[in-house]
């Protein structure tokens, strides 16, 4: 699914490492060193949703974002580094849909693109005429697109719920262990890649769970289909 995504963002080397990685993922990307290079624009880029670097140089994202809010509800992802508490809880208060770290990877901040896209309605869930795959709570199980479940064991199910409910974040492994499990991660026994792996199989190349290395997981939603 293609996206135009706006990038503010003042270190070039940082930029384009990552406009690059949206690109090659399909997404259109217009780059912007400053604030007000981003709203003078903002018209005529119509963008699906902005990336906006918490430390511009001369400025603040969170009064670009001030600014941005006057005129527009684009759902915005923050880009943080040394930002405090304060700084990110003002930033969702005046209307930011997302926090990611800026030394996290490309492929945890597209996924959290889609994210947010879906939670604020920019983008559909269901495109016209398109059925979804779906976690059924009452099922236990998830259910094609052709109504059939996919036959889930009970640790499974638990494994995959833990992770939708955090769709767009990384859920370290421990946390799957203790609310998934029942027990606590150890590295020698691997008690969540196992259903991790067996889940991925079942899905039949939903490629729904990524695997953040040395992290845990992310679940980036269900594809139409």
């Amino acid at each position: 699914m293609p996206y135009r995504v706006a990038l503010v963002d003042d270190e070039p080397d940082f930029a384009a490492e990552l406009a690059a990685y949206l690109e090659a993922n399909g997404c259109a990307v217009s780059q912007h060193g400053s604030g007000a290079s981003f709203l003078g624009a903002l018209v005529e880029d119509r963008p699906d949703l902005v990336i906006l670097d918490h430390r511009l140089r001369g400025e603040t994202g969170i009064a670009v974002l001030r600014q941005l809010r006057t005129i527009s509800d684009l759902p915005c992802i923050m880009l943080t580094g040394a930002a405090s508490e304060v700084d990110r809880i003002l930033s969702l208060e005046l209307g930011a849909d997302d926090h990611v770290e800026k030394s996290a990877s490309p492929r945890e901040l597209l996924a959290r693109i889609s994210a947010v896209l879906r939670r604020t309605g920019a983008l559909p869930r269901r495109a016209q005429g398109e059925a979804l795959w779906r976690l059924d709570d009452g099922r236990r199980d998830v259910i094609r697109p052709d109504g059939q479940g996919i036959g889930l064991t009970a640790a499974e199910y638990r494994v995959l719920a833990v992770l939708a409910a955090r769709e767009g974040q990384a859920v370290e492994r421990g946390t799957i262990c203790e609310e998934a499990l029942g027990c606590a991660w150890q590295a020698a026994d691997r008690p969540v890649d196992v259903p991790v792996a067996r889940l991925r199989r079942k899905l039949e190349g939903q490629d729904c769970i990524r695997s953040l290395r040395g992290r845990g997981y992310l679940f980036v939603g269900f594809e139409a289909g």
